[in-house]
This record gives C-alpha cells, sequence and structure tokens, in this order.
C-alpha cells in the first residue's frame, strides 16, 4: 500500500540503546546508552529504524504513479534491501557469539520478524520482473531472488511435520498461524510465489517431467504451507480461497509431476477442501447453536440463529462454485 509517510515527514532520532530497566522515573540522571555491540531491548528496534528509509522508498517506488519501475531502479534498491538483510544477518550473529555479562540474545521471535519484515520487501520489489522471467531471460535474477527470499520466510514457521509440542512452543509458527494484516500477507504472497515456481519448472522440464532435488524441495514446501492455510481456516479465518487455491495448486503439481490429466484432479482436489470447509462451517454453526441456547444474542462468526441461514444449502452452494475454482487458480 502507498506509504502515508515520507522520510522528510519526520526528524526524530533512533530508539537509544538501552534496556527498560534503565528507564524509571526514580532515575534523576539520564541513562547511560550501551554500545550497538551489546545487546538490549530496543536493539531490534534499532534494526528496523535503520531500513525504514528503504522500506518507505521501496512502498513509493510500487504505488508511485510516475515512479521510474525500470529493471534497473528495481536492481539498485534491491541492492540496497539486500545489504539491509545481510547487515541485520551480521548484527545477530555478533549479538549470538558475544559473551556478554549480562547474557542476553536476541530471541528466534524477534529475528524472523525483524527479517520478515525487512525482506518482504524485497520480494514485493522483484515479483513483478519474476513474472516475467519465463519470457525474458533476462529478468531471471529477480525471478531467484523472489524464490529465495519465499522459501526462507516460509522456513521460519515450523513445517506440518513438526510435532505438536514444537509446533505449541514456536510463536512464529502461532503468528503465521494465526496472523492478519501484513503477517497475513506474507504468507500469501511467499506462498503463491513458491506454487508458481514449483509448476513452472515442472513445465519447462523435458517430457514427462523430471523431478529434480529443488522441485521436490519446492514442492514439500507447497504441501507444508496447504497444511498452514488450513490450520488458518481452523484457527478461525473465515476466507476459504486461500485454502481452496493452494490446494487445487498443489493437485496441479502433483498432476504435472505424475504426467496425469490436470482438470479432474484439480476439480477433485476443489471439492475435497470444500468439504472440508465445510465440515468446520458446519461445527461452528453447532456450537453457536448451543451457545445460542443459553443466551439468544449469542453470535459467533457472525452466525446466529435469526440470520435467515439455511444450512441446507450450504453444501450445494459450495459445490456449485467447484467448476469456477481452476480457471481462477492459474
Amino acid at each position: 500500500m502507498p506509504p502515508l509517510i515520507t522520510c522528510s515527514d519526520h526528524d526524530c532520532e533512533p530508539p537509544s540503546n538501552i534496556d527498560d530497566c534503565q528507564i524509571d522515573e526514580d532515575h534523576a540522571s539520564v541513562p547511560q546508552v550501551k554500545c550497538d555491540a551489546r545487546f538490549t531491548e530496543t536493539s531490534m528496534l534499532r534494526m528496523l529504524t535503520r531500513s525504514l528509509p528503504l522500506r518507505i522508498e521501496t512502498a513509493q517506488l510500487l504505488n508511485g504513479l510516475h515512479s521510474d519501475t525500470s529493471n534497473q531502479a528495481t536492481t539498485r534498491l534491491g541492492e540496497k534491501l539486500t545489504q539491509a538483510c545481510r547487515a541485520n544477518s551480521s548484527s545477530l550473529r555478533a549479538y549470538d557469539n558475544t559473551g556478554s555479562p549480562d547474557k542476553k540474545k536476541p530471541s528466534a521471535f524477534a529475528t524472523k520478524i525483524v527479517d520478515t519484515l525487512c525482506r518482504h520487501f524485497l520480494l514485493s520489489l522483484h515479483t513483478p520482473f519474476a513474472e516475467k522471467a519465463a519470457l525474458e531471460p533476462s529478468y531471471y535474477f529477480s525471478r531467484k531472488i523472489c524464490l529465495d527470499a519465499s522459501l526462507l520466510l516460509l522456513s521460519y514457521a515450523k513445517p506440518s511435520s513438526a510435532s505438536a509440542s514444537q509446533a505449541q512452543d514456536d510463536d512464529f509458527t502461532r503468528l503465521t498461524i494465526v496472523g492478519r494484516g501484513a503477517f497475513r500477507s506474507v504468507f500469501l504472497h511467499t506462498t503463491s510465489t513458491v506454487c508458481f515456481e514449483a509448476r513452472t519448472e515442472l513445465h519447462e522440464d523435458s517430457s514427462p517431467p523430471t523431478l529434480t532435488i529443488s522441485n521436490s524441495l519446492h514442492i514439500q514446501a507447497v504441501r507444508d504451507v496447504v497444511a498452514v492455510a488450513w490450520q488458518r481456516i481452523q484457527s478461525g479465518e473465515t476466507s476459504v480461497k486461500a485454502y481452496v487455491c493452494f490446494g487445487c495448486a498443489l493437485a496441479q503439481i502433483e498432476a504435472m509431476q505424475a504426467g496425469i490429466s490436470i482438470e479432474p484432479t484439480t476439480m477433485n482436489a476443489a471439492q475435497k477442501c470444500l468439504e472440508s470447509y465445510l465440515a468446520i462451517l458446519e461445527a461452528r454453526v453447532k456450537e453457536t447453536g448451543k451457545l445460542a441456547e443459553e443466551d439468544p444474542h449469542t453470535l459467533q462468526d457472525g452466525i446466529g440463529l435469526d440470520s435467515g441461514f439455511d444450512q441446507g444449502l450450504l453444501p450445494d452452494y459450495l459445490v456449485s462454485h467447484c467448476s469456477e475454482l481452476p480457471s481462477l487458480c492459474f
């Protein structure tokens, strides 16, 4: 989206490199600022502040009416964003290796958040050119940048094969499942990129399609994100479009890999996704009915007993849209 501010709209300094415990109303003097080599509770904020001008410039470039969106401008700004991500990584490694007396180190969650907020701009910057790489080989660099960034960002959430205890203890996985706004956008953007790449690789290979090591990893990544999309539905997301779209994409990729007919396989996957979602909706309606018996004014997920909603129409309505899904997916 277009940024609401520019760098000329503010002149405040970055937050001081101090810990929260150093700020107290009983302190008579200004807290002593620590050197940048020492990790504090504001170190991550300072990293984000350093990359803020680049992120604002990227948003302006992508949304400007008369902006220079040439490949040269993208490469120039992309190099700066890449350097910012590398600088963050270097600082984080230094924090991990520093034997500070207080043993403070950045958490895995904070590390992933900072890199996600910065690297997503790099992905957005190169996406318009990555989509042209199939016809214009000169844009292959943008395609590789988008794929590498997407795989890295998706790897921050534990895959569906992880144990339940691991997923429960991982805050970033939880954020990926329940996050909205920017975090939902990152998930959709990175997943779409990997799906497109896996499909394109199979399409570009000789006939019959060969399964390379890289393509195998990409297909597994698609399987993992379909599982995450399903977990988002279970956690309360009301839109089924992402889950169905990625489920159809996975079915199409697997059909291309197996050399079987794509359309019936994709249609079958769409129907299975919708049937799974239907079961979730029916469970929610049933739960709403139980709550309404206790309190007639209770609403849950926007569905109430007095809404005029006919549960009997739900299956036919969902199934009737299956025929539209393949053309919408690709």
